[in-house]
């Protein structure tokens, strides 16, 4: 005998009728989400291939960097509240005004404030400048290719405190500008082309658009989409840039691109500021001076990672000039920290230590 119609009451129906509508937006989701995860990034700059094409050939050395300060020397403010402690933004008085600034935030907007009596002034701040092993300035978006140093940065060692160079500024400019430092088109491009890749000049200000955010890979090595191609196709790996295989002045030359090769205009070579350029104190020590040309920045320093924290190995690389652990047996520390004698850290500008680069006999004569 068939079986009776299976008959669906009212609520079976609509039971169902939800269960299926449940299951076609879940697949709609899941087949959104998956679009979404292959969607691609956007565009780089012409004939770049981003820090992630590099990994696949070079794993270790892209692993190093990753993780590095350069790395992270740029960021938008939203990446560094996720990825930093900050402080509870307080009140800073201008030493000569009767200006106050804060950071603070509005909605989904981190800023500045500058409270002149009455007067409120606001600007908005998009990116992060420094990885924060010193510090971070923010910078904001005042128009198109217009762009404005903030009056405040964050310090690892003293929290928020003023930019520096801001209050050095004659009052006028604090004045006129609370909310920061204007920057001009030139002044704009080097901190960007600086702290990213890819970064482009024109008339109107740097351009943003492609750029990879940090000193990527190609920073260094130069557009890489070519070499990646020619690795990827199997035809052997097209040219591309190697800084640390010329000569010893050449990379100290190179690192000094972003790191200063000369103190800035009127600053004196002995002067405490000259500290932040480690070029400069570099080229003139002894040491590199009478190495032959062999003594470079990547003589201490690895090209991908952070500096070293460990005594012992610098203590090691003086050794492959000095004779041994102990300097050649003049040494009154044997076996002691030569860079903690000869390369003391100092306070080169406001709330920001450095090593000093000139390798010296500190306190002798003519130092």
């Amino acid at each position: 005998m068939p079986e009776a119609p299976i008959s669906l009451s009212r609520p079976r129906r609509w039971s169902l009728a939800l269960a299926l509508a449940g299951g076609v937006y879940g697949l709609y989701v899941v087949t959104r989400a998956a679009r979404t995860d292959r969607a691609p990034a956007p565009p780089l700059a012409p004939g770049f291939a981003g820090s992630a094409a590099c990994a696949g050939c070079h794993p270790e050395a892209a692993a190093e960097h990753r993780e590095s300060n350069h790395a992270r020397a740029l960021r938008t403010t939203a990446e560094l509240e996720r990825s930093t402690l900050l402080p509870e933004p307080a009140w800073l008085p201008d030493p000569d005004l009767p200006v106050a600034y804060r950071i603070a935030r509005r909605g989904p907007a981190l800023g500045v404030e500058a409270q002149a009596g009455a007067a409120g002034h606001w600007q908005p701040l998009s990116w992060a400048f420094g990885s924060g092993a010193h510090g971070v300035t923010p910078v904001g978006e005042a128009g198109p290719g217009r762009f404005v140093e903030a009056p405040i940065s964050f310090y690892r060692q003293a929290g928020w405190d003023f930019t520096v160079g801001f209050v050095t500024q004659p009052p006028a400019g604090r004045r006129a500008t609370p909310t920061g430092t204007p920057l001009e088109s030139r002044a704009a491009f080097e901190c960007f082309h600086c702290h990213a890749t890819g970064v482009r000049e024109s008339a109107a200000g740097p351009v943003l658009a492609g750029i990879e955010r940090g000193i990527g890979c190609e920073r260094c090595h130069g557009p890489g989409q070519p070499h990646v191609q020619a690795a990827r196709a199997g035809r052997g790996a097209a040219e591309i840039e190697t800084p640390g295989r010329g000569s010893a002045r050449a990379t100290v030359e190179f690192c000094a691109t972003c790191h200063r090769l000369e103190p800035p205009p009127g600053v004196r070579p002995g002067d405490p500021v000259v500290l932040r350029f480690a070029p400069v104190g570099f080229l003139q020590s002894r040491c590199f001076r009478q190495s032959g040309d062999r003594f470079s920045c990547l003589s201490c320093h690895s090209a991908h990672g952070n500096v070293s924290r460990d005594p012992g190995f610098y203590r090691r690389v003086c050794a492959g000039c000095h004779g041994g652990p102990s300097g050649g047996g003049r040494c009154p520390r044997p076996g002691g920290d030569c860079v903690g004698c000869h390369m003391p850290r100092a306070v080169a500008q406001r709330n920001v230590v450095f090593t000093d680069h000139r390798i010296q006999i500190v306190g002798a004569p003519g130092r």
